[in-house]
């Protein structure tokens, strides 16, 4: 239970789902997003594309975004499948003179094979670069049709279309012949074969199925990314519900106390009684100040300089809980609400030393930062400590 509300948080339960797939040399943009709900999925909407700029308009940056890149600078090649071989030796095998320092690569089991798909690096890096340009930022990346493994074991049919290849006998791949769409039935969910591999990806990632190969590294750290973002974006909204409620709450006691001040005959003249509402007025309007202000500076201010920070967080380190001005003593009834403004409090654990150092270090050199202070550090184990830092800023014009 606690495990699925995590992964709530942090992940969420819509799952986008895009292929760039090449067709009489011609790039395709195949995007597609599905919902998860009481263990069962459901396709929201799919679209192809003939352009970033447009995908860049239906993209979600607070949902977990899934690529295959299936162009023909992706090349795919079968092996007989050899007992115990290692991923770099089922590499070397398909491709014997690869200088393997230069290529990203990922190993497939389809039947009795097994399927080696590679790209040049500076290839991948330029494409991902042009897509994060476009406000596209993927958190996992498959090579050619290496997701197809996730849901191989779900057709019966001999040969299985999708956007660019045929899979036949579940291992034989031969490239498809011209731009053409088939529908394909996976359970109660029919899909166009434009949409197979996406769909592919979402089921493997949700089944926590794994591709081998050199990109596992760089797809864990952009989904690490992905998850401190989204809890940075979650917890600036709950700080500003709770910091509003508490100011709501303040509102309705001063109202209630003008209430009973009214219905009562405490013998007050009528100049005094006058002078009480109107102090009392104040202290109202005050308030009422106080909430449009943190609105303002809570949406705009706040959320840029978290969003600054966010960006910045190593993988090393995760986030469990964010307060925005948080209070400098406990609420209690009667009693003036205290807040430590200009304050960001973060908290989360980190398996690195040295990069929280760093971090912390850089933050504490930002023209818009006053000062980082450590209001805790715990010791866990040897490869983790929990921290909570205090962040003073002030506004840059």
């Amino acid at each position: 239970m606690l495990k699925a509300w995590w992964k709530h948080i942090t992940v969420g339960s819509e799952y986008q789902g895009l292929e760039i797939f090449e067709v009489n040399n011609m790039l395709q943009y195949s995007f597609l997003t599905v919902k998860q709900k009481k263990n069962e999925l459901f396709v929201t909407s799919k679209k192809t594309l003939a352009t970033t700029e447009e995908l860049g308009k239906l993209i979600e940056k607070n949902k977990v975004l899934f690529l295959i890149l299936n162009t023909s600078q992706v090349l795919g090649k079968s092996i007989p499948n050899i007992n115990e071989i290692k991923p770099e030796q089922a590499l070397i095998e398909a491709y014997p003179n690869l200088e393997i320092d230069n290529f990203y690569y990922q190993v497939i089991q389809l039947g009795d094979t097994k399927r080696v798909s590679i790209c040049k690096k500076i290839y991948f890096d330029e494409f991902v670069a042009e897509l994060n340009a476009n406000g596209i930022f993927p958190s996992e990346v498959a090579l050619g049709i290496s997701a197809v493994q996730n849901i191989t074991g779900y057709f019966t049919e001999e040969e299985i279309e999708g956007s660019n290849f045929v899979l036949s006998d579940s291992s034989s791949i031969k490239p498809k012949e011209g731009y053409t769409e088939s529908s394909l039935k996976f359970g109660d969910i029919e899909l166009s074969s434009n949409f197979l591999l996406s769909f592919a990806q979402i089921v493997g990632y949700l089944a926590n199925s794994k591709i081998t190969g050199n990109l596992s590294t760089r797809n864990n750290k952009w989904h690490n990314e992905f998850k401190n973002q989204r809890v940075f974006q979650l917890g600036l909204r709950f700080s500003l519900i709770v910091f509003l409620s508490v100011l709501l709450i303040n509102f309705l006691f001063y109202s209630s106390y003008q209430s009973k001040l009214q219905e009562s005959d405490m013998g007050i003249g009528a100049e005094q009684e006058l002078q009480l509402l109107t102090t009392i007025e104040n202290r109202v309007s005050l308030k009422e100040e106080k909430v449009k202000q943190a609105s303002l500076n809570g949406n705009s201010r706040a959320s840029f300089y978290l969003d600054k920070i966010a960006f910045e967080i190593p993988s090393s380190i995760q986030l469990d809980e964010l307060i925005y001005q948080p209070t400098l003593k406990p609420i209690r009834e009667g009693k003036p609400i205290e807040l430590n403004e200009q304050v960001i409090s973060i908290s989360g654990e980190t398996k690195n030393k040295s990069e929280f150092t760093t971090w912390t270090s850089n933050l504490g050199q930002k023209d818009w930062i006053d000062n980082v202070t450590y209001e805790s550090y715990e010791f866990v184990s040897s490869s983790k400590d929990r921290f909570t830092l205090l962040i003073s800023f002030h506004a840059v014009e």
